[in-house]
């Protein structure tokens, strides 16, 4: 773990670096000894890429105004063959305020087609598109309480692969202005392991 220092010896930020001296994972950055945000970095296709972000007030709460970040959940990480892996994507805050965006998701269509782990690969990779809640009507009931727009739900079927896998996708939040639309993506990387019945 790497730990930087101003010129008086107070830290100014923590976290990893991988060979290419890139940052990886979450940095916690410091304003005079104190928690001031935390991002999270992801190696995309060679180059270092701010994923996620949190700004963090003087109780040390996150500023969720000012703040870019997802939470997903799933029903397990262990299936069995023959089984759908699913899960869920929550932007709790989201990159384009003020905007009337809404998210989708994106996951390789094939069951042995993956993203390489810097999503390099991406742009030869068959999708499979999972849109939000405000157009998914069927999951509708499972998402009470939550905002439509910024909740989706998403799966991948494994019918005849068995052992460790990663289920890698990315969220994009968008928005349509005039004739172009604006968007943003956010990677995820969820191991999962699939049993042999």
């Amino acid at each position: 773990q790497e730990i930087l220092y101003n010129r008086l010896g107070i830290i100014k930020a923590m976290g990893n670096m991988n060979d290419d001296d890139l940052k990886i994972g979450k940095w916690s950055f410091f304003k005079e000894g104190k928690l001031d945000f935390i991002r999270e970095y992801k190696i995309i296709k060679g180059k270092q890429y701010l994923n996620q972000s949190w700004n963090i007030d003087k109780k040390g709460d996150t500023i969720y105004k000012s703040s870019k970040y997802f939470k997903i959940q799933v029903l397990t990480d262990t299936i069995n063959k023959g089984e759908a892996f699913l899960g869920a994507a929550f932007l709790r805050s989201h990159f384009f305020k003020g905007k009337p965006s809404e998210i989708l998701i994106c996951l390789p269509k094939n069951e042995t087609e993956n993203f390489n782990e810097d999503f390099s690969n991406e742009r030869e990779i068959v999708l499979d598109t999972f849109y939000n809640i405000q157009h998914d009507i069927k999951n509708q009931k499972n998402f009470e309480g939550h905002s439509k727009p910024y909740s989706a739900a998403f799966g991948k079927w494994f019918k005849m692969t068995t052992g460790k896998k990663n289920i890698r996708g990315f969220i994009e939040e968008y928005y349509k202005e005039k004739d172009s639309v604006k968007s943003t993506k956010m990677y995820f990387d969820i191991p999962i392991y699939i049993k042999d019945q």
